[in-house]
C-alpha cells in the first residue's frame, strides 16, 4: 500500500468529493447515537460497512477511517463481520483514502435502511477539509457550490536560502469557507497544511494551475556547486 505522504508528491489536484493524496475529511458527531457507515466507489454498492458509536462519556475524540482500504478490518476494526468504531459525544469522524483510484465517498445513515443523513461529497457546516500542500506552485481554492475560491501559492524552497540551524515546520493555515471569496492571496511552504472549516453547504477542490520549479539559475548554481565538491573530494584524497 502506498503511504498516504509518498502519494502526496504525484497528487496534485484534490477534491472532498473524491479523497486522495493527504487530504482529510472531519465530520463532527454531537449526538450519542449509533450510525451505519458506508463506503462506496461511484454508485455501486458498498464496499464495506461499520458501525460507528458515539457515546456520551467514553472513547476517544476522533477516529480515522481509511476509504482506501479493502474492507474496515482493515482500518483498524474488529474481527467480527462488521467493524464497529467507538468515539466520544462531540468527537470527528475523520476519513481519507490511500486508494489509487480517487472517488471513494462515505454515508451515514442512522440505520443501514434510512436515507443518509451525511455525503461525504457534500460537506455540510461544522465539517472540516485539510491537506498538506506539497507541490510548489500556483493553485485554486475553490467551492464548488457557490463558486467562490482563492489562490493558494506554494513557495518554492529556494536552497541558496537555507540556513544553518533548522527550520521549524510552519504552523497550519486555517480559514472559513466564508472568506475564500475575494480572499488575498495564500502563501504557503511545501508540507504545510491547510484546514477549511466549512460553514455552508460545500465540495471544495484544490486545483494546480500553474508548477514552480524554481528560479531559472537554480540549475546552474547546483552544477556549480556539484563541480565544487567534486573538486574538493579530489583535493582532500591528494592530501
Amino acid at each position: 500500500m502506498r503511504s498516504i505522504i509518498s502519494s502526496a508528491f504525484t497528487v496534485i489536484d484534490l477534491d472532498s468529493a473524491a479523497l486522495a493524496g493527504t487530504a482529510t475529511i472531519a465530520h463532527p458527531l454531537p449526538d450519542a447515537e449509533a450510525l451505519w457507515l458506508a463506503v462506496h466507489q461511484e454508485e455501486h454498492q458498498p464496499l464495506w460497512t461499520a458501525i460507528i458509536s458515539v457515546r456520551d462519556a467514553s472513547g476517544p475524540m476522533h477516529i480515522t477511517l481509511d476509504l482506501g482500504t479493502a474492507d474496515s478490518k482493515c482500518s483498524g476494526g474488529t474481527e467480527s463481520s462488521q467493524a464497529e468504531y467507538v468515539v466520544r459525544r462531540g468527537g470527528y469522524l475523520c476519513l481519507r483514502s490511500s486508494a489509487q483510484d480517487a472517488g471513494r465517498f462515505a454515508l451515514l445513515r442512522t440505520d443501514g435502511k434510512q436515507p443518509s443523513s451525511w455525503d461525504s461529497r457534500s460537506l455540510a457546516p461544522g465539517d472540516v477539509f485539510a491537506f498538506l500542500a506539497m507541490r510548489p506552485g500556483t493553485y485554486a481554492l475553490a467551492n464548488r457550490v457557490d463558486g467562490a475560491g482563492c489562490t493558494v501559492t506554494v513557495t518554492y524552497p529556494d536552497p541558496r536560502h537555507n540556513k544553518a540551524s533548522p527550520r521549524q515546520p510552519a504552523e497550519p493555515i486555517r480559514i472559513p469557507s466564508s472568506r475564500l471569496p475575494g480572499h488575498q492571496a495564500i502563501a504557503m511552504d511545501p508540507g504545510q497544511g491547510l484546514v477549511v472549516d466549512v460553514e455552508a453547504a460545500a465540495r471544495l477542490t484544490f486545483n494546480l494551475q500553474t508548477a514552480d520549479d524554481g528560479p531559472p539559475d537554480l540549475a546552474e548554481w547546483r552544477r556549480a556547486r556539484s563541480g565544487q565538491d567534486r573538486q574538493g573530494r579530489r583535493t582532500s584524497r591528494g592530501a
